[in-house]
C-alpha cells in the first residue's frame, strides 16, 4: 500500500478516513502526490492506493477502484467563487455559473466529481 503523503489533501484525507475506519496502515512509500500514488499501482510497483475518485476516472480502466463506506468517506470540498476586486469578475462569474449549470456537473460526473 501507497498512499500520498501527509503534507498533501490526498494523504490528510487518507489519514482521517483511516482512523475513522479503524485501520492502522504502514504504507510502503508516501508519494509526493495523489497522482504519484496512482502510477505505482498502474506501474504494478504497489498493489493498492487510496485515490481520489477522479483519479480512477482517468486511469481508463487501467486500475480497479473499490468504494470506501460512507461512515469512513472523506469527502474532498472544493469552494469556487468570484473573488472581490477579481481582474476579470465576467468571466469568474461565467465560469462558477457553469460549474453549478447542469452543463457542467455533467462535465464533472463525467471526470469522477461528485456534485453537492
Amino acid at each position: 500500500v501507497v498512499l500520498a503523503a501527509p503534507e498533501v489533501p490526498a494523504g490528510r484525507y487518507a489519514q482521517r478516513m483511516l482512523e475513522r475506519a479503524g485501520v492502522t496502515v504502514r504504507p510502503a512509500s508516501l508519494e509526493r502526490d495523489v497522482r504519484a500514488a496512482l502510477a505505482k499501482v498502474r506501474l504494478g510497483e504497489a498493489d493498492a492506493a487510496i485515490v481520489y475518485e477522479s483519479d480512477i476516472a482517468t486511469a481508463e480502466g487501467a486500475v480497479e477502484g473499490v468504494a470506501i463506506p460512507p461512515a469512513q468517506d472523506v469527502v474532498a470540498v472544493y469552494p469556487a467563487v468570484v473573488l472581490a476586486g477579481a481582474a476579470a469578475p465576467e468571466a469568474a462569474t461565467a465560469f462558477v455559473a457553469l460549474l453549478e449549470s447542469a452543463e457542467g456537473r455533467a462535465v464533472l460526473r463525467d471526470h469522477g466529481f461528485t456534485a453537492p
